[in-house]
């Protein structure tokens, strides 16, 4: 109940970006300009539709998995899970500062891990437009 609990959003809305995002695919011209050239349609599905629809996927993927993490304090207390969430909760609630800084440090570095992660494997996916100007600043 727990996992249902917390997944249940996340993998719908995934599903849901994951559909409309290949069908946008599906209907761009260089799809139909693969087809044309009689590339193999297992080709075309893999390095045109599949690689190009993953995009808006990683871009949600990273800080999707962020909120995962962090929201499992709010499961963990009330499942009544032992777990660094409820640890964070009890904290809190008994005032304990060093406690509280350093939930917020661990829930700050899975935060800043996930949204890198999602950035440098959406630029690892999009090889092409690495050069341009909005992403050109990850390389230095």
């Amino acid at each position: 109940m727990p996992v249902f609990c917390l997944a249940a959003l996340p993998a719908a809305q995934s599903a849901r970006i994951t559909r409309a995002s290949t069908l946008d695919v599906m209907r761009q011209d260089y799809v139909r300009t693969a087809r044309s050239k009689g590339i193999l349609e297992n080709t075309v599905r893999v390095r045109h539709i599949f690689r190009n629809s993953l995009i808006p996927v990683v871009t949600v993927a990273g800080p999707e998995l962020a909120n995962l993490i962090t929201g499992s304090f709010i499961i963990e207390n009330l499942f009544a899970i032992p777990g660094v969430g409820r640890l964070f909760v009890q904290g809190i609630l008994a005032r304990d500062y060093t406690l509280i800084m350093g939930g917020v440090l661990f829930y700050a570095i899975i935060m800043l891990c996930s949204t890198w992660w999602s950035i440098f494997y959406m630029r690892r996916l999009t090889r092409a437009y690495v050069m341009n100007k909005e992403i050109t600043w990850l390389s230095k």
